[in-house]
């Protein structure tokens, strides 16, 4: 009976190994499968602190990254415990990504659009203490005051596959710029074929294409001073009204959008835009008249035949670009002007 006794002791000493102890000082971190974790920062230097969990057994398992107000990335702190430094200690916002196997944290449910974040907390950097009163731990309007955001942009009515910047200013109630705004935006675009037709939310990139850099969202930096330029963000593939929504992912109640009437694509060839062939009409309808002058200026090139072929060449591949032919040459109006400074470069060397 003794020896019964003993091993139902020693089995449960060995089922709390895989439990956790919780200090007085750290945040809770509960996930579905009914583990806990604490998780706490320490300060070590006047820049450098510490991320620690006290899942010791099972620390290999969990995937952390911590993410201040005023760094303008993540850093992924391996298994959870480890050194990371801040340039600019101060009293500021922090998050951190965790993760245990692919569980993430229960209460995920109830913070909007912000993947596994937990904990949140104001945190003072320069003091290495914490708050738990952390401005985005709920999904209002007082994060970081902001109240809307300003969405201007270089070209309002751009032409099909023209990319335009995107502008975008953090705005408290009395519209002035929240500087010290460093939260997460997303996008989202809608389209209508007309003015009277209603709008329709896509993410299709055969109506709109946003730049991979974005990734479908930014996220403000200390330099951006709460107004952020995005440039080249978007282009749009359709000859219809576009809006683009711009939202604070911790608030859909915060947002800003502009309004694009995009340009009449009756002379746009895929792969260039109305403006682009515009340009090479100009230079086709020139051609004859421009290489009748060269002859008459220049005899050498009036028989160099290595600048016939080249010219010809080029207006034929115009001609195929106008013309929207399958088999043209140049895909878009980069490769065209390649070509085109080849040729006249080649004509300058040789008159």
């Amino acid at each position: 009976m003794k020896k019964f006794w003993f091993w139902l002791f020693l089995l449960g000493l060995l089922s709390l190994a895989g439990t956790t102890t919780h200090a007085n000082d750290c945040k809770q971190v509960e996930f579905p499968n009914w583990w806990r974790v604490c998780v706490n920062i320490e300060k070590e230097s006047s820049d450098t602190f510490q991320l620690e969990t006290d899942i010791e057994r099972w620390n290999w398992a969990l995937r952390c990254a911590i993410y201040p107000q005023t760094m303008s990335h993540s850093e992924e702190i391996q298994w959870c415990n480890g050194e990371f430094e801040i340039d600019n200690p101060k009293e500021q916002d922090i998050k951190i990504y965790i993760r245990f196997w692919s569980e993430f944290p229960s209460d995920r449910e109830w913070k909007p659009n912000s993947k596994w974040l937990f904990p949140q907390w104001m945190y003072d950097f320069d003091d290495g203490e914490r708050s738990d009163n952390s401005s985005n731990n709920n999904d209002d309007d007082e994060n970081w005051d902001i109240n809307d955001f300003q969405v201007t942009t270089d070209d309002s009515s751009p032409d099909t596959y023209q990319r335009v910047d995107l502008r975008i200013k953090a705005r408290d109630d009395d519209w002035d710029t929240v500087a010290d705004y460093r939260g997460t935006i997303r996008f989202e675009v809608y389209y209508r074929t007309s003015s009277s037709s209603s709008w329709t939310k896509t993410t299709s990139s055969t109506y709109f294409e946003l730049k991979s850099s974005y990734d479908n969202t930014y996220t403000f930096r200390s330099s951006d001073n709460g107004y952020a330029i995005l440039y080249d963000a978007i282009r749009f593939n359709r000859d219809y009204e576009y809006k683009v929504k711009v939202i604070d992912d911790d608030s859909s109640s915060i947002y800003g959008e502009r309004i694009f009437d995009v340009g009449d694509n009756s002379s746009w060839i895929y792969g260039f835009t109305s403006t682009e062939i515009a340009n090479i009409q100009k230079v086709y309808n020139l051609r004859d008249d421009l290489i009748n002058s060269l002859k008459k200026s220049s005899s050498k090139l009036r028989y160099n035949q290595t600048r016939i072929n080249l010219s010809n060449d080029l207006k034929k591949e115009m001609g195929k670009i106008l013309d929207d032919d399958d088999d043209k040459e140049y895909d878009d109006y980069e490769e065209f002007w390649a070509a085109f400074n080849y040729r006249y470069s080649y004509t300058l060397r040789n008159k």
